[in-house]
């Protein structure tokens, strides 16, 4: 692996300002430019929970809001896609403006839903680094009045290099040039691991944003279905979630005869802590381009149940977890075994420590870096 001759102004920049999957891989670049020396800048929305984790880096780097338009998400179609469209469009000078004051040797995309900054990059006269983090080909809320296909071949277009978050996230694509897992932690650092106790019900959770992609609705189901099987299990839940949306879920676990084992205990600051707490973690999602929640609960030893899909059966490939087919039905089946305190739950235990203990399939966001230089130095040599 080569490192940049000398240090770089680095650009990155963010489609939100939550402190989700995304948002918390861009805090790891962020560190790994800074300690090789690289000037940073980073453009976010505006303020929000990714300000709080960025604060660790004050007076080591820029900060400025700008907002930039999607150009997919649910409500893309049609006059609104359209008008969507024009309006991300109109964003690409004064998005291009900003960064040529910036005068950027690199400029680092962390999504694929917003055109204007990787537009814009791209006339700054910076490398444009694009990460593909998006499941954009089965994820079927990214719509846009522009095809698919069409969309690929923009980005591919725009970007230097392009860096997938997993092989399933590459494959969305038509492929990547760099394909390399986020980190979680630095490597190296210490975690604490989970220390479950032997008896009493079987606590899971389950992190993320609460939405039909997600699959809430799915796992409050399933353990609604194995406690009719005679399992004890209980469900915490982690996450932002829209007034409306929660009150259809938990209408849900009512009816369903679930509401005394069923909580939502809102949004985290500390996911490690939560995934700890638990004897097992679940992960409905439906197009996890990689599947961040499913890594950080190996990394602290707590085994994963989750659908055989996208990044989360990528994760799981190694051990650590159950993979069932996409259905409540199937979820549920595991966790009447995983409640029954027996070997299948020993086993997968084990599992997930040993992963948590060997680092396997982590990321190391330094190599990242490492291996986005070593393509742009082949370009250019194949370029002399």
């Amino acid at each position: 692996m080569t490192s940049p001759a000398s240090p770089l102004r680095s650009v990155f920049v963010c489609h939100s300002s939550l402190a989700v999957g995304v948002e918390r891989t861009l805090v790891t670049l962020v560190r790994a430019a800074v300690e090789r020396g690289d000037a940073v800048d980073v453009i976010i929305p505006g303020p929000g929970p990714l300000v709080d984790l960025l604060e660790q880096f004050r007076g080591r780097i820029g900060l400025r809001f700008r907002k930039a338009q999607w150009w997919m998400g649910p409500d893309h179609t049609g006059p609104r896609g359209i008008a969507k469209l024009l309006h991300a469009a109109s964003q690409i000078p004064v998005w291009t403006r900003m960064l040529r004051r910036s005068r950027p040797d690199r400029v680092y995309v962390m999504s694929t839903v917003c055109p204007a900054p990787i537009a814009a990059a791209r006339r700054s006269g910076a490398a444009v680094v694009v990460f593909l983090s998006e499941s954009m080909r089965t994820n079927d809320t990214l719509r846009s009045v522009i095809s698919k296909p069409a969309i690929a071949r923009r980005v591919r277009a725009w970007a230097d290099v392009t860096v997938a978050v997993s092989d399933f996230a590459a494959a969305q694509w038509g492929g990547a040039d760099v394909v390399e897992v986020p980190e979680i932690v630095p490597p190296g650092a210490p975690v604490e691991l989970a220390t479950p106790p032997a008896s009493g019900p079987l606590r899971l959770v389950m992190l993320g944003t609460l939405s039909a992609e997600k699959g809430q609705a799915d796992a409050v189901r399933a353990v609604s279905r194995a406690r009719e099987q005679g399992a004890d299990v209980m469900l915490d839940l982690y996450g932002d979630a829209d007034a409306v949306a929660l009150a259809d879920l938990l209408r849900l676990a009512a009816n369903l005869g679930s509401a005394d084992i069923v909580h939502h205990r809102g949004a985290t600051s500390d996911a490690l802590a939560v995934l700890r707490g638990a004897d097992a973690s679940l992960v409905c999602s439906l197009n996890e381009a990689y599947g961040r929640v499913t890594a950080e609960s190996l990394l602290v030893g707590t085994p994963v149940a989750g659908y055989r899909l996208g990044g989360t059966a990528e994760i799981l490939a190694a051990g650590g977890g159950v993979l069932v087919d996409p259905t409540p039905d199937a979820l549920a089946d595991a966790l009447v075994a995983l409640a029954a305190r027996g070997d299948v739950l020993d086993d997968v235990r084990a599992q997930a420590r040993e992963r948590a203990s060997t680092r396997e399939g982590f990321g190391d966001a330094a190599a990242t870096l490492r291996a986005i230089e070593d393509r742009i130095a082949a370009q250019a040599s194949d370029a002399s």
